[in-house]
């Protein structure tokens, strides 16, 4: 088999085995009606229902009883840089519907409780690329024709359903505090090779590669939240501690590896194999602290909040065969938001936002097999909130986008299973360059 053949296929693989579909970054969706306008800077405003997930101390300022709220339309793409043999480029890219955020409130005296259900995480992927490439003949070479292949299908969700309650101790201070049960999971089925057709007098030869991996990754975990706020006519502030318990995690990786040659490989290589491995160990997560202020300026808000996510050291037992492990350590995360709304009248608002979703990975070239993306993501949001048939009706989008590196060289770990050294060292780690942009249309109607 030739050699390029063989390297070709291997890169073509690197991009296949992603383990979720965005555990990188925190702000995968902005939930609700006003915050995804203000690009998430929520915490000092908290005065609808996803002040449950915001700022649950808001509940005690809100003057609404329900809501709905759906992401109608999220859009991302991710290109990878010169990915083929031919030096083209790789795109991965997801389109689909997505829900949002439901809640309910009931007021008592004092008391406000509430129950809520929000999609923090949703992505379906279907992708399917093909590259072929004629080779003329070269000396004693026959001319050859390769078709290089990658397929994708990817779906990950993320779900909370919780319970929340705030005290309003005064005209102006409140707490609160929700109780959220979050369930995640993650389906994928990824492949790539390489098919060949060498042309020779007495017919064609045919060989090539296949490799495929199906993996799902459920996990399940509750998340406290404590929030406060303090509002005002003019100013307020408001913060909130958050953290994530994981619960319960059911991981199977399964992996089939398919090799066809034109001449008989040696005994040692193994061009036929099955592996599945599992795995219940909990990825360690971080307490998110964050802390906000607004202030109305006549018919125009101000909002800017900062949000902290702490550093987590979680060492991993990787699988026995694969060797690619199932948790990693994160870093320390700031991400920043500020927001702008003008009221046009007493039922019509614009908001514009800008925000930042930041990376918590950093690569390591030292770990083995580390499969990581450190890539920041710069945000705008816009949205018009209008009445609809006496209802609060809010319509708008926001945008997301950052360059980055990618490392994938957990695919090394396919070395040891066939048996060959299949690519040679590129002298980078195994890190690519990507760039990566989201587009979410989202509805929102309070009433």
């Amino acid at each position: 088999m030739n050699k390029k053949i063989i390297i070709t296929f291997i890169l073509l693989i690197i991009l296949t085995l992603k383990v979720v579909a965005d555990e990188y970054h925190y702000v995968n969706l902005l939930n609700g009606s006003k915050a995804p306008g203000l690009g998430g800077a929520f915490l000092s405003v908290s005065d609808d229902l996803t002040a449950m997930l915001y700022n649950p101390a808001g509940l005690s300022f809100s003057q609404m009883n329900s809501t709905a709220s759906v992401n109608v339309l999220s859009w991302e793409k991710t290109e990878f840089n010169k990915v083929f043999s031919d030096g083209s480029d790789f795109d991965r890219e997801s389109f689909t519907v997505v829900p949002g955020f439901f809640a309910f409130r009931q007021k008592k005296n004092k008391w406000d409780f509430g129950i809520s259900f929000a999609v923090t995480d949703f992505g379906k992927e279907r992708t399917s690329t093909d590259v072929i490439t004629d080779i003329p003949q070269n000396g004693p070479i026959p001319p050859q024709t390769t078709n290089e292949f990658v397929y994708i299908d990817l779906d990950n969700s993320a779900y909370k359903f919780g319970l929340s309650v705030s005290y309003k101790y005064s005209e102006s201070f409140s707490v609160g505090t929700s109780l959220y049960f979050q369930y995640k999971e993650f389906t994928t089925a990824q492949g790539s090779g390489i098919a060949t057709t060498i042309f020779i007098p007495d017919g064609n030869l045919e060989a090539g590669f296949n490799a495929s991996r199906r993996i799902t990754d459920l996990q399940m975990s509750v998340q406290p939240i404590i929030g406060i706020l303090w509002h005002s006519d003019k100013l307020s502030l408001g913060g909130k501690l958050a953290y994530e318990i994981p619960v319960k995690r059911d991981y199977v990786s399964t992996a089939s590896i398919f090799l066809s040659s034109i001449v008989p490989l040696p005994p040692q290589i193994q061009p036929v194999s099955r592996i599945t491995e599992t795995s219940s160990e909990q990825q360690k997560l971080p307490f998110e602290l964050g802390v906000g202020a607004s202030y109305q300026f006549h018919n125009i808000l101000v909002s800017g909040d900062v949000n902290y996510f702490s550093k987590v050291d979680s060492s991993s037992n990787p699988l026995a065969i694969i060797g690619s492990p199932t948790t990693r350590d994160l870093t320390k995360v700031i991400n920043w938001s500020l927001g702008f709304e003008y009221k046009i009248s007493q039922d019509t608002s614009v908001r514009f936002g800008l925000f930042t979703d930041n990376a918590n990975g950093d690569i390591n070239r030292e770990i083995d097999y580390q499969r990581i993306e450190d890539i920041d993501l710069l945000g705008v949001s816009s949205s018009v909130e209008t009445s609809f048939v006496g209802k609060k009706l809010t319509f708008g989008l926001y945008y997301k986008q950052g360059v980055g590196d990618v490392r994938y060289a957990d695919i090394r770990s396919v070395e040891n299973i066939v048996g060959l050294p299949l690519y040679p060292d590129n002298g980078n780690d195994d890190i690519a360059q990507a760039k990566k942009k989201t587009l979410v249309l989202f509805l929102s109607l309070d009433f």
